[in-house]
């Protein structure tokens, strides 16, 4: 069996440099540009850098250095560190899902540079899917001797790069309110489907360090039926996998979610389902016991919204309504499924 790995990526590569050099960090931290000047500029030309000079520090000078590493180093990414330990096949894709920040979307793209051994392709994903993807162009010829040997051991021919929109470790009110979450989970139950589509195994590799996304990606993998997490432990020399069993969400807490609103908002599901609108409701406490921990109230307390385990909720079932599991999902959420999903 093949597999897509899906990489939650984090920014170890900059807080690495900043606990061994922080002149330097600080440095390279001032060049990383606005995400959009990253994904639609020109990449040798905005923050490409003067190779071997750390005064200069920008792409090139830190592929060249992190190029030089063994994946087993203290300074090296947890993604390559975490790549090294996947036991890897030429069939086997990866995707580095960034934050939406200039420093998640700079040390997405080196990362991915450095999974392709400097020479591969790396592409640049708005969507799971879609049609054909923009690929970055790299003009510039490695120094003899890099990759490093065990990364050029690894080296995939492709890398993705997706950011997350309003994905952002350093804002709460992003994170929970503008979409943020949401965004990550329908991102990756995305990935998921569009990964067994091609007949790949989908694994989520949670390098990134924003804490609060670990549990909803655990409840979002048991809901996709039993996608693996996996992570490294502290000291980065092993990896932790956790599995995870299938449990199919509750068939009223789907038609909540997705009820949810659909009167005022039109919800394109709205119609085919005899989904229960609570979104008239004043407190949580007004709603039946099982589907509370779905909502919370506003500071108002005169309206309710989606907790965090409601948009995960949202987010996986209106993925799969828009997967080729789409007809299967329906009916197991009207209630007329005589199927059992084991």
């Amino acid at each position: 069996m093949s597999y897509c790995y899906l990489f939650t990526c984090g920014t170890s590569l900059l807080e690495n440099l900043e606990k061994k050099e922080p002149a330097i960090a600080n440095r390279l931290r001032a060049i990383i540009p606005e995400v959009g000047r990253v994904l639609s500029g020109n990449l040798e030309a905005d923050w490409a850098g003067t190779p071997g000079d750390s005064s200069d520090p920008g792409a090139k000078w830190t592929l060249e250095r992190w190029g030089s590493l063994p994946l087993d180093d203290e300074m090296q990414t947890a993604e390559m560190a975490s790549l090294g330990h996947l036991h890897l096949t030429q069939q086997d894709e990866v995707v580095l899902i960034a934050s939406d920040t200039p420093e998640g979307v700079f040390c997405a793209v080196i990362n991915a540079w450095l999974m392709v051994g400097l020479v591969g392709k790396v592409e640049i994903w708005e969507r799971a899917y879609q049609d054909s993807a923009r690929q970055l162009e790299w003009g510039w010829r490695h120094p003899a001797g890099l990759p490093h040997i065990q990364q050029k051991s690894i080296a995939r021919q492709k890398a993705a790069v997706l950011r997350v929109k309003h994905l952002d470790p350093r804002s709460r009110e992003r994170f929970e309110q503008k979409g943020g979450a949401a965004n990550l989970i329908q991102t990756i139950a995305d990935l998921v489907w569009k990964a067994r589509t091609h007949q790949l195994d989908p694994v989520i590799i949670f390098t990134g360090g924003f804490k609060a996304s670990i549990p909803l990606l655990t409840q979002a993998a048991t809901w996709l039926d039993r996608v693996p997490l996996m992570g490294l432990y502290e000291g980065a020399q092993d990896m932790v996998r956790v599995p995870t069993l299938h449990a199919a969400p509750d068939i009223e807490a789907c038609q909540a979610v997705l009820g949810f609103g659909a009167g005022k908002a039109g919800h394109p599901f709205h119609g085919q389902l005899d989904s229960a609108d609570h979104s008239a409701k004043r407190q949580v406490s007004q709603l039946p016991p099982n589907l509370q921990p779905l909502f919370q109230d506003k500071p108002s307390r005169t309206e309710i919204e989606f907790s965090l385990l409601g948009q995960t909720l949202k987010a996986v079932i209106e993925s799969e309504l828009s997967s080729p599991h789409k007809e299967i999902e329906l009916e197991r959420i009207r209630g007329t499924s005589t199927s059992f999903t084991s």
